[in-house]
């Protein structure tokens, strides 16, 4: 986790992680918003993916996330 922009953004009250394209993560603010440099950081941290822009996720991450 990073206050430093990364690949992907995560917004602290939900735990949703997503790509820094998404419509959703372009409206949070900057307070609530945190930086993943990749999907396994988020994971580990505990933050789900964004059902919008919908990450990648490999195959051997999905387990994780149930």
């Amino acid at each position: 986790m990073s206050e430093q922009p990364g690949v992907l953004a995560g917004w602290k009250p939900g735990k949703i992680f997503g790509r820094l394209d998404c419509e959703s993560g372009i409206r949070m603010k900057p307070e609530n918003r945190v930086f993943f440099h990749s999907i396994e950081d988020a994971i580990a941290q505990g933050y789900r993916p964004c059902k919008k822009c919908k990450p990648d996720i490999p195959a051997e991450l999905l387990s994780l996330l149930r």
